[in-house]
């Protein structure tokens, strides 16, 4: 099992991207009420806008229809640090994404493959371009159902359409996408004239 609940764990937003989300959206509408009846705005609940008033990031006041909350230049200043927190954490994620990705990979490679394509052009794909050279492996072409990525570049590779499967010569063909992966592993197992070897990325 390569994608274990670490792998995972850019799923779970943590709880700086939260706050970083709730300045923004303050910063953008300019003040949050907060109903007097109880009820929120949105996913804004009295603990989380109590705590960033605690750290001095929010201005509370009595509304006409309840608490108002507005940022303070504290809290403004706070958005630009959170920013760059953010920008860490996806960096760290990012490379945490493609080393799962490598090994993967690698053992492809460990197991005989050498000319590769990708099946779909997902996310997943765009990501294991940049460590695909580093295990051995050639990237030979990369297809997807969908006619709207048709001509759009993974990498320095053209996305084509399965039907053109067929004109490529290449040893493994390696499934990029979790959502329909078993619906194209059933469709190619179907073909008759399948001479690769069809491998699954997410295991």
């Amino acid at each position: 099992m390569y994608f274990n609940e670490e792998s995972f764990q850019f799923l779970r937003p943590s709880a700086k991207l939260y706050e970083l989300t709730l300045l923004m959206e303050l910063e953008r509408k300019e003040k949050i009420s907060l109903l007097n009846n109880g009820s929120d705005e949105k996913i804004y609940s009295q603990i989380a806008l109590a705590s960033l008033y605690e750290k001095k990031l929010l201005h509370r006041q009595a509304g006409k229809d309840g608490e108002e909350y507005f940022l303070t230049s504290k809290g403004k200043d706070h958005i630009k640090w959170a920013t760059v927190d953010f920008v860490l954490e996806i960096n760290k994620l990012a490379h945490l994404a493609k080393g799962t990705f490598r090994k993967r990979l690698r053992e492809l490679y460990e197991s005989g493959s050498r000319q590769v394509v990708f099946y779909a052009a997902s996310d997943s794909a765009h990501a294991m371009v940049d460590v695909i050279a580093e295990t051995g492996l050639s990237l030979v072409g990369v297809f997807d159902d969908d006619r709207l990525k048709w001509g759009q570049m993974v990498g320095d590779t053209e996305v084509k359409s399965p039907d053109t499967l067929g004109n490529y010569h290449f040893d493994t063909l390696l499934i990029t996408t979790l959502v329909f992966q078993e619906q194209i592993l059933t469709r190619l197992q179907q073909r008759k004239d399948n001479n690769f070897r069809i491998e699954k990325l997410f295991i």
